[in-house]
């Protein structure tokens, strides 16, 4: 850096310049916020997860499945649907964890407690059949249980690209039980 200083109109003489340097704050840990969740970014299959370093964003849903606690030490993704259809998202984590599905930062889309996998540990989180289109970015967000629980582990997606069996017909011809629309 280089600093001039000069006086009004060419006027000389003698001063103090004093400067100090203050350090700024860190940077913030990629996904430890909503507005940090473009820094990871999930795709189908599996996506590796730690939330170790995570702090607690509050805000949490209401009204979630399954045992839903504290969303403690969460991380926040996002995920771009391939395809237009229905998306499942799991977790399979070392650690008891909270998932939730949004469309922005606000409007949550589903969130579960403990409605687990059985090929994972038995605290792990799941939710199925929502509706998403191919192109559209959603955000996920995972967090333990309660205020100790963090840990590693993974968050698993899938999109099938009919609707679960018992699903409404309504807008399309042809369901997947054979009805057909009501005109």
């Amino acid at each position: 850096y280089l600093i001039c200083v000069g006086g009004y109109n060419g006027a000389t003489g003698t001063g103090t310049m004093s400067i100090s340097l203050e350090t700024a704050p860190p940077p913030a840990t990629p996904g430890d916020e909503c507005d940090t969740a473009g820094d990871i970014v999930f795709a189908d299959g599996s996506n590796a997860i730690d939330t170790t370093e995570m702090t607690s964003s509050g805000n949490n849903p209401t009204g979630c499945t399954n045992s839903f606690g504290a969303m403690a030490n969460d991380m926040w993704a996002t995920y771009t649907a391939t395809a237009d259809g229905f998306m499942t998202v799991w977790t399979c984590p070392d650690f008891d964890t909270d998932l939730a599905v949004y469309a922005d930062c606000d409007t949550v889309l589903a969130c579960d407690g403990d409605g687990g996998d059985a090929s994972c540990q038995s605290y792990d989180s799941f939710i199925a059949d929502i509706p998403v289109t191919a192109g559209s970015s959603y955000i996920i967000r995972v967090g333990g249980w309660g205020a100790a629980d963090a840990g590693t582990g993974t968050v698993e997606i899938s999109v099938a690209s009919s609707a679960p069996m018992g699903s409404c017909c309504l807008g399309i011809e042809n369901c997947l039980d054979g009805a057909t629309e009501m005109e």
